[in-house]
């Protein structure tokens, strides 16, 4: 799970290591992680500029957040079950 946030109001501490490629749209993906642990910290993607999709498992504190749509359906696993009442889209959503 992801939380989308302004890149602007983000603050990571500690080493990290940037990995890039480009994404399905051809548009560079930027993935952090950990210098140390190499655990993943978040994404941008160019397609949305000025977001960051921070990994969830890194927040101290993650019973606030809900999810509010599913990406990526399209290569979801056969037995993963999405919730019913929430936005899909097939891979990530254009802004």
């Amino acid at each position: 799970m992801n939380v989308g946030v302004p890149v602007d109001a983000l603050t990571v501490q500690g080493e990290l290591s940037i990995f890039e490629r480009p994404g399905g749209s051809g548009m560079t993906v930027r993935r952090r992680f950990c210098g140390h642990c190499g655990s993943p910290i978040d994404s941008e993607i160019d397609v949305m500029p000025g977001v960051a999709f921070l990994e969830a498992g890194t927040l101290d504190d993650r019973g606030w957040v809900k999810p509010a749509v599913e990406v990526w359906c399209q290569r979801k696993l056969p037995w993963a079950t999405l919730p019913e009442n929430l936005p899909k889209a097939a891979q990530n959503p254009q802004r």
